[in-house]
């Protein structure tokens, strides 16, 4: 359920272009809003065709995906496409469609604890990878079969290195 926070440390905002439509994807993180709501965070998807009066199409929030808990902890768009990375049940994956209702695609479950989040493609046709890290490792996933991930590598974070995003 939708909560307003009254501390916001930092957000993720994002924008995405699909179906002739300009849209803006704002997530607020579970390591920086109020602590009593780490468990309830949301990301909003708001229409910006007129930038003078944009819209929300959906708040993304746990009751939308009918789950007890929601921490989001990172979130990428990439071909078409909105990633989100709760820490509680792993990625999962959303579209939005012509008639601009916001859909899951696909869902890649893990309680691992991941904290951040990196989706590319090496060949951009048939190949889809997946990124995930924590403190102590990250684990690059092959996801083009969604029903059957597999673990292409795992790498050791060295102790006292830190994950962040790049400037």
């Amino acid at each position: 359920m939708y909560v307003p926070f009254s501390n916001i440390y930092h957000r993720k905002i994002r924008l995405l272009t699909e179906n002739g439509y300009h849209y803006l994807i704002r997530a607020y993180f579970a390591e920086h809003v109020d602590d009593h709501f780490d468990d309830n965070t949301y990301c909003e998807i708001m229409s910006v065709n007129n930038p003078m009066k944009p819209w929300t199409i959906r708040v993304m929030d746990r009751s939308f995906l009918h789950q007890d808990k929601l921490s989001i902890m990172d979130f990428e768009v990439y071909l078409g496409d909105i990633y989100l990375l709760d820490y509680h049940s792993g990625v999962i994956k959303f579209d939005i469609t012509s008639a601009q209702t916001i859909v899951i695609v696909g869902r890649y479950r893990t309680d691992s604890g991941f904290t951040k989040l990196g989706v590319y493609s090496s060949n951009m046709i048939n190949e889809f990878l997946l990124v995930l890290a924590h403190d102590h490792a990250f684990f690059e996933i092959y996801w083009t079969n969604q029903i059957k991930p597999m673990l292409l590598a795992k790498y050791s974070i060295p102790e006292g290195a830190r994950i962040h995003d790049q400037p």
